[in-house]
């Protein structure tokens, strides 16, 4: 994906953004795609994206559902408790 955004780049022609804002800069002719060209490769990244998109909802779907807060935080809970117990018991009294 990140070619063809490069690629875009790269091979598109400066265009003047508004009357207020001049073109300062052109490519060379073989150095540009043609406006048809260009749109048929924007299209296709516009795809890509598509496609991406859904994979990566697909993958967030697919994740399993989270544990509830109590039962994630209670083994920690229960670590620190024996962790107290141990210090109580190493100190001499």
């Amino acid at each position: 994906m990140s070619n063809s955004i490069a690629y875009l780049t790269s091979r598109a022609n400066f265009a003047q953004a508004g009357q207020d804002v001049p073109v300062t800069k052109q490519r060379k002719a073989d150095k540009f795609d043609p406006p048809e060209v260009l749109e048929a490769n924007k299209r296709e990244l516009v795809n890509d994206l598509v496609v991406k998109a859904k994979q990566v909802d697909y993958l967030i779907q697919s994740l399993p559902e989270p544990e509830p807060e109590e039962v994630q935080v209670r083994p920690h809970s229960q670590r620190r408790a024996v962790d107290f117990r141990l210090m109580c018991a190493a100190v001499p009294g």
